[in-house]
């Protein structure tokens, strides 16, 4: 049984890591073959330099799209507002969303 007074390590969901080799917690991958421009979108943590003392390096937004390979990259904490700007309306979409 796991508690509070324990430290685990983290363990990527396999698919999400199998097709993005990302192993940040709370993260989210889109895969998105029917828009024209963002096919691959990674929502990330912000970098935190106290975070980051205890948990290790973040790769952010800028090493999601450099390290990682996504089109593009937002805050995990943006998902709600700006995934339907990613999501087109005027013909069937395949989206797959992995977190």
């Amino acid at each position: 049984m796991r508690n509070l007074d324990i430290e685990y390590p983290y363990r990527q969901e396999s698919n999400f890591y199998y097709l993005s080799g990302f192993e940040e917690p709370e993260s989210m991958l889109v895969i998105n073959p029917s828009h024209p421009k963002y096919k691959y979108i990674m929502y990330v943590r912000k970098r935190d330099r106290r975070g980051e003392t205890y948990d290790g390096p973040r790769a952010g937004v800028a090493g999601a799209m450099s390290t990682f390979k996504a089109d593009t990259s937002l805050y995990i904490e943006d998902f709600n507002r700006t995934i339907f700007s990613f999501i087109r309306f005027d013909r069937p979409n395949l989206l797959h969303i992995l977190n």
